[in-house]
């Protein structure tokens, strides 16, 4: 499990060279790997990937390691309200999203929906932090950690997950861990997530303590975009 986490990747930003960029969006249908994307391989959690090979989602999933970090006494950890979603304002996920990250300490966050067309993709409907300028970017939902988090049903932590899903690689997106919760509506459909992510081979590292708030600030953030959304179709 996790050969390759020590392994070299795209190369690691500076802490803040990268929030500082122009917003732009990232488009992997355009490019050339997008049939690896596709490939029936991906039902057994296995993709090719140029360079590397035969890769397993395994090499990158490692959400048991949650269980075994102990919760980080020095994150300061948030349950104070951010505002009645009755107001359906873009700030109260704005704030929701914030919290997480704050939170758990880490160093991006966002909300992602996803959206059925022409090809089933999962949209950054928010970004903060260092992905703050890939807010509204769309992604393959069935080649994303946002995809697997919403198939396998529940919170999942990644270790550079760049390695895998070379899209964000391509992008020259480090990312050290991802923390991804889905988001359900009432009848128990996934209809997108809310994840924090650290760029830096440093702690804090993700633990159990952070998966239950982003657990918690999920639930907030699913019953806002329902509010928000009346109409299931415009994001399930």
């Amino acid at each position: 499990m996790h050969g390759i986490a020590g392994s070299g990747g795209a190369a690691q930003p500076a802490n803040n060279a990268i929030s500082q960029q122009p917003r732009q969006k990232l488009n992997p249908f355009r490019q050339p790997w997008y049939s690896d994307c596709a490939n029936p391989r991906l039902k057994t959690r296995q993709c090719k990937v140029r360079g590397r090979g035969l890769m397993n989602l395994s090499d990158v999933l490692a959400t048991e390691l949650l269980n075994e970090r102990e919760p980080a006494p020095g994150k300061a950890r948030t349950r104070d309200s951010a505002g009645s979603v009755d107001a359906l304002s873009e700030n109260s996920l704005a704030r929701i999203a914030e919290r997480a990250r704050a939170a758990c300490g880490a160093q991006s966050s966002g909300i992602s929906i996803f959206r059925k067309g022409e090809k089933v993709e999962s949209k950054w409907l928010l970004t903060t932090g260092v992905m703050a300028q890939y807010e509204g970017s769309a992604f393959p939902l069935r080649h994303s950690v946002c995809g697997v988090a919403a198939d396998l049903g529940c919170t999942q932590l990644f270790i550079k997950p760049h390695l895998y899903f070379r899209w964000i690689e391509h992008a020259g997106v480090y990312i050290s861990e991802a923390l991804v919760t889905p988001l359900r509506a009432a009848d128990g459909r996934c209809f997108g997530t809310l994840w924090v992510m650290s760029h830096e081979n440093s702690l804090p590292r993700f633990d159990r303590g952070d998966a239950s708030e982003l657990e918690s600030l999920g639930n907030e953030a699913a019953a806002a975009l329902i509010k928000r959304y009346p109409s299931a179709k415009s994001i399930l």
